[in-house]
């Protein structure tokens, strides 16, 4: 199927109110021509269709989808990484949430051993409020660690 042939049917899909087939065309549209933030904006407004079709295992879950709902909710996002055991996405997106305890129980859980310099250089670069002391670390180590590294 041509590419305008696959908008064009994701088109009619979603006028006639047939979410779950437009969804499953997107996400597996020839060279990812509708996986993107504007077909997942479309969807937006229908998000408790989403999270219906997640909570019944209607939506095939993947790390794309969760990139790509990613982009306008960061909640529905994590839920998609958890459920497409997406594990570095599940860790980056607690960090992301300053949800450090949370990191721990779910790589235990999942056997993982997150990078944890990784994370917290990713944490001070996009939020550096400082770091909870039960962690052990101060920003001025962790800045001099990312020095050194």
């Amino acid at each position: 199927m041509s590419v305008v042939l696959v908008v064009e049917r994701f088109n009619e899909l979603f006028a006639q109110t047939k979410y779950k087939e437009a969804a499953e065309l997107a996400a597996e549209s020839p060279q990812g021509i509708l996986r993107t933030p504007d077909t997942v904006a479309k969807f937006q407004n229908k998000k408790n269709l989403l999270e219906n079709w997640l909570a019944e295992d209607k939506l095939e879950c993947s790390e794309e989808l969760g990139d790509l709902v990613k982009t306008v909710d960061n909640d529905l996002a994590l839920k998609i990484y958890i459920k497409a055991r997406a594990t570095p996405k599940v860790v980056a997106a607690f960090a992301e949430r300053r949800e450090f305890d949370k990191i721990l129980i779910y790589s235990k859980q999942v056997g993982y051993t997150p990078d944890y310099l990784f994370l917290l250089q990713m944490i001070l670069r996009t939020d550096p409020q400082p770091i909870p002391e039960e962690l052990g670390l101060s920003p001025e180590k962790v800045h001099l660690d990312m020095l050194d590294s």
